[in-house]
């Protein structure tokens, strides 16, 4: 009865749904037949076709260098410097004395320039809406609602006034 590779019946083995017997459909699980191995996509096999959905620009995601943000559905790093190892042309950097957004490595330093979308803007806190003005390229901080998750462990919550907190009891 122990099935693998989410061989109908399976009693929970490698790909198998938990339980005993089975329904004579073959089930898949995401984590092994479906993951993309991308930290800002949600895996999702239905059918036994896999979709990968894309998470909302801004969301922290672990890269190899630490936390990062997700972009369009790639998890970004963030450089201390562009000197680093592994730091290309055009990666996003964090510009020495500006903490309001963030810069683009342009060869071997990290240049600001006027923002062009939302991301560009990142200041790093996750209880602010980072917010850029197309038409003059200057970005603005707001707090995030009260209640807005934050953090890379739930329960934590924004504050309403810019600080991520465990939550009330």
């Amino acid at each position: 009865m122990g099935g693998t590779g989410g061989v109908a019946g399976g009693a929970g083995g490698t790909g198998g749904i938990g339980g005993t017997g089975g329904s004579g459909v073959q089930m898949w699980t995401v984590a092994h037949n479906c993951d993309d191995e991308e930290a800002c996509t949600t895996d999702l096999c239905v059918d036994h076709n896999c979709s990968h959905v894309s998470l909302a620009d801004h969301t922290v995601c672990l890269s190899s260098i630490g936390v990062s943000l997700c972009l369009t559905g790639v998890c970004q790093p963030i450089w201390a410097s562009c000197g680093d190892p592994g730091a290309e042309e055009g990666d996003f950097c964090e510009p020495a004395g500006d903490l309001q957004r963030l810069g683009r490595c342009a060869s071997g330093s990290c240049e600001v320039s006027p923002c062009e979308t939302s991301f560009d803007c990142w200041d790093g806190d996750l209880c602010t809406d980072d917010i850029c003005d197309g038409s003059s390229g200057e970005c603005s901080h707001t707090y995030a609602p009260m209640g807005t998750r934050c953090g890379l462990a739930f329960p934590m919550q924004c504050d309403g006034e810019g600080h991520c907190v465990n939550p009330p009891t």
